[in-house]
């Protein structure tokens, strides 16, 4: 489903008709609706992390990253994390900043620079694992820089809450 609904956005709403990144959003968005995804990311004390001033300690090498293919690891889940919050639950991250929620670590945190930023990390390691990905980590961070993909993933969330033909209980995985 998500498959074909981030297709149809990227294509329709956005003119970006690139099949591996909307099949790399559209994996995201599956991948991020168990929450054990959301959080993949342990400390040394093996606990999820669940912010992204914490995510940035864990992707740097001089602090608690072990290595290089961690810090990438890292950014490119700061990359997905700062992307699907913020296409997603812009109402939520909104709120972060001016609910007075100061107690947040993320409340001075610019998601979508954050993740640019990351994504661009990411696209400069081409050594990773796979020697596939720099390149569509290339395209995305493009493609972020004009704004337009964070607008694709709202298109996506709009779509899927405008088809009656959604699966019981996938509407409110996406909304919690």
């Amino acid at each position: 489903m998500f498959g074909a609904l981030t297709e149809k956005s990227f294509t329709e709403h956005l003119g970006w008709p690139d099949l591996n990144v909307t099949r790399y959003v559209s994996n995201l968005l599956v991948d991020f609706t168990h929450t054990d995804q959301l959080y993949k990311i342990r400390n040394q004390q093996d606990q999820p992390v669940d912010t992204v001033v914490d995510l940035l300690f864990e992707s740097e090498v001089l602090l608690q990253a072990q290595s290089m293919d961690r810090e990438r690891d890292v950014h490119q889940h700061i990359g997905d994390f700062t992307l699907f919050m913020a296409g997603l639950f812009p109402e939520y991250l909104r709120r972060l900043k001016t609910a007075g929620l100061i107690y947040h670590k993320d409340f001075l945190v610019d998601y979508m620079k954050t993740g640019k930023r990351s994504y661009g990390i990411v696209a400069r390691m081409a050594d990773g694992p796979s020697k596939e990905e720099p390149p569509l980590f290339r395209k995305t961070l493009r493609q972020l820089r004009a704004l337009r993909h964070r607008a694709g993933v709202r298109a996506v969330r709009s779509r899927s809450h405008e088809r009656s033909d959604v699966p019981a209980g996938s509407e409110s995985s996406l909304s919690n």
